[in-house]
């Protein structure tokens, strides 16, 4: 069996403020084997101790949660010389530590090999399809992860 870990880019709102906006809604997934989930929760405990220090077991999630979003973020005030500035515990990231942090993830990638899974819906050609239904796309997109 899998366990899922599931993130959103984007919003269900069909809207054309929203279409505008966030013409897509993305959903990524990453599945790991049942059996490796203490492994890789004990692993990433390691990696974040390493990385943010001992007090993000202490701090709200949100402080040190690991997105690609937030090192995106962080890698590009670095490359300017300044520091990252949020979530909180990025800000004493350094360049050094920002490429051992993925340098970390990706050896933790390598020994878990989870089943990663991107769906996208274009929602301005899901609107264009014409149905009597109109689906949500964030519906869409989890009926298509749960068929995988």
């Amino acid at each position: 069996m899998l366990i899922f870990y599931v993130d959103e880019v984007g919003n269900g709102n069909l809207s054309a403020n929203s279409i505008t906006e966030h013409p897509w809604f993305i959903l990524g997934a990453m599945g790991i084997r049942d059996v490796n989930r203490r492994s890789v929760a004990k692993a990433l405990g390691v990696i974040k101790h390493q990385y943010f220090g001992p007090a993000w077991q202490t701090q709200p999630w949100g402080n040190t949660e690991i997105k690609g979003l937030y090192l995106a973020q962080a890698a590009r005030r670095l490359s300017t010389g300044k520091p990252p500035l949020k979530p909180i515990g990025y800000r004493t990231m350094t360049s050094d530590s920002l490429k051992g942090l993925v340098d970390s993830l990706f050896r933790l990638y390598r020994t878990f090999s989870p089943v990663l899974y991107a769906i996208g819906v274009d929602k301005q050609r899901h609107l264009s399809i014409p149905r009597r239904v109109t689906y949500d796309p964030i519906a869409i997109a989890y009926a298509y992860l749960q068929q995988r």
